[in-house]
């Protein structure tokens, strides 16, 4: 029999040895929580020496367990519906966003009309109209999907699923310099008019109230609320059901080339649109890690998007934060340096 000291110095041994292993199990949590928080590198097909990162789908499904809640509302279905386009022939549904390199992808999805006329008309046609007649071809509306839930019929009827995204403040900042800076979007102009009447002149910080303000009235149990929100701008949460679509793939615009060419090969499309066929549409975006930062929060905003929030008020900065920190969650994407 052992003695009663050398069971207790045992005793006292085992504690020791079974703090140490939950502490490590803790560790390893919060590493996974928070020090992954990082989007992970993945292998670069197209250059041998680009460092991407992929969207960390651990990260996506803990958000949105936290938060079924809210993401579960009737309406983000509504909303989704208006938003995915399917083509039915090739099995590929996109989601497309606004500002998120969709008119590329409507321009690549032409060769997937199936008249010929139909695509010389298309390609004819310039970026707003095509915009609308692609749609109308691919809208979920043409597609039977015996009263189940789109998002159930996509899964079970094996759908190639997609869908980009980009960092949140740089979109912002795109949409103001695309659709109020410039005066060629004359369906913007009643925005710049707005922001005149309503804060004296046109300046980044006044868009910021601007948007502020149609997020600001949305009522989240009504549909006609969400298609109040301008699409450029829209939170991506609402649009593209994240929590209820496995996505086979979700592409970045800051790895843009190269993700659209992942996409072509999973989905099997390169049949129709051949790699070769791919513009460098994003050149900004070539996928090198030096074009973007990364801190343990996920991918920073780029330059110029900090240049535009460095002198917007604090109060306006941290406003915008809120309304799209789902989006910062869900897809990895840093405020750290715009926040402080």
């Amino acid at each position: 029999m052992w003695p009663l000291k050398s069971l207790c110095v045992l005793a006292f041994l085992c504690a020791v040895l079974y703090c140490s292993i939950v502490l490590l199990q803790l560790k390893l949590d919060l590493s996974i929580y928070y020090v992954s928080h990082l989007p992970y590198k993945t292998s670069n097909t197209s250059s041998a020496t680009s460092q991407l990162f992929k969207v960390n789908q651990t990260i996506l499904k803990e958000v949105c367990k936290q938060k079924h809640q809210y993401l579960q509302q009737e309406v983000f279905r509504k909303t989704f519906e208006n938003w995915i386009l399917i083509l039915p022939k090739n099995k590929i549904a996109y989601c497309h966003l606004a500002k998120v390199g969709s008119s590329a992808w409507k321009t690549y999805l032409i060769p997937l009309v199936s008249s010929q006329e139909m695509q010389e008309k298309l390609l004819q046609m310039d970026n707003f109209n095509r915009h609308i007649a692609i749609n109308m071809l691919f809208s979920s509306k043409n597609v039977k999907t015996s009263h189940q839930k789109l998002s159930k019929y996509l899964s079970k009827e094996k759908y190639f699923t997609f869908v980009f995204v980009r960092h949140p403040l740089d979109r912002i900042v795109s949409a103001y310099v695309d659709k109020v800076l410039s005066t060629k979007a004359k369906d913007y102009a009643y925005v710049r008019k707005g922001l005149v009447q309503k804060y004296g002149q046109v300046t980044f910080q006044n868009f910021l109230r601007f948007v502020l303000k149609s997020l600001d009235k949305c009522n989240s149990q009504t549909t006609s609320c969400f298609q109040s929100i301008d699409g450029h701008w829209q939170p991506y949460y609402q649009r593209c059901e994240f929590c209820n679509v496995k996505y086979d793939y979700i592409g970045r615009l800051e790895t843009f080339n190269h993700d659209v060419q992942e996409v072509l090969i999973q989905a099997n499309l390169t049949e129709y649109i051949p790699l070769q066929n791919i513009k460098q549409i994003h050149r900004s975006t070539t996928m090198s890690k030096s074009q973007f930062e990364v801190d343990e929060d996920g991918i920073q905003a780029k330059e110029l998007t900090k240049q535009y929030f460095k002198n917007v008020e604090e109060s306006i900065v941290k406003k915008i934060f809120q309304y799209y920190e789902l989006d910062f969650l869900l897809f990895q994407y840093s405020a750290r340096d715009i926040l402080k």
